[in-house]
């Protein structure tokens, strides 16, 4: 019986599943992120090491990504549910994110996949980066047919952006409302335009910036002969 179809789930409208998700995944990364820096250590340790398995294969990791899911969100029968997979995703990908930061969250409400990957592609101008450029990494994510592909792609540009500097952070329940949306066709456009509509404002803004600063060196260094 499909996600759809089970008589066991309730049925939410979509902005209401969003607004769950989103509510459900920051509390989750909040209460992590207040754990003792051992305890927080070993949790983050048992996430990342899912991050390459299906939802519910990680006994270290079923608190976390199961306990307290809102309703409406969780699955019936034997597979997870599309919510929890965007929930186990998401978590995984703030454990790699969060690793070695030790003194600052990596969360950040408000802020899209696409806003951080156009602050992350203008460090890599401003430092005149090569190759695995970000926005060719986050297009292949975009334009990726299923939720592993896209967790793929996802991995690499969380990767960059834990190595970033200054560190560049995102919102976590976002990006799980947003992992979730992607794996239904009725909902998956709108990701991508919200995307889309995030990374050109962010790269709009970064290369203005960047512009102004250059203009004002410019200006900066002239001397009177």
């Amino acid at each position: 019986m499909t996600e759809e179809h089970s008589p066991a789930l309730v049925r939410l409208s979509a902005r209401e599943r969003r607004r769950r998700l989103i509510g459900f995944v920051s509390r989750k990364v909040d209460w992590l992120w207040s754990l003792p820096q051992s305890d927080r250590r070993a949790a983050l340790a048992n996430l990342r090491r899912a991050l390459s398995q299906p939802p519910g294969d990680s006994p270290a990791t079923w608190e976390v990504e199961f306990g307290g899911m809102p309703p409406g969100l969780a699955g019936w029968g034997d597979s997870p549910s599309q919510a929890e997979a965007a929930v186990h995703g998401a978590l995984t990908l703030y454990a790699t994110h969060q690793q070695s930061h030790n003194d600052v969250s990596v969360h950040q409400p408000k802020v899209s996949l696409g806003a951080a990957v156009a602050r992350l592609a203008a460090r890599d101008r401003a430092v005149d980066s090569p190759a695995d450029r970000p926005p060719d990494r986050f297009a292949a994510l975009v334009t990726a047919d299923t939720l592993s592909e896209q967790l793929h792609h996802a991995r690499g540009l969380i990767q960059q952006l834990r190595s970033s500097e200054p560190l560049i952070r995102l919102d976590y329940g976002l990006l799980a409302a947003d992992l979730d949306a992607l794996q239904r066709p009725s909902t998956a456009h709108g990701v991508r335009v919200r995307w889309a509509r995030d990374f050109a404002h962010d790269s709009w803004a970064s290369k203005a910036d960047d512009k102004q600063s250059t203009n004002q060196t410019t200006d900066g260094g002239q001397t009177d002969v």
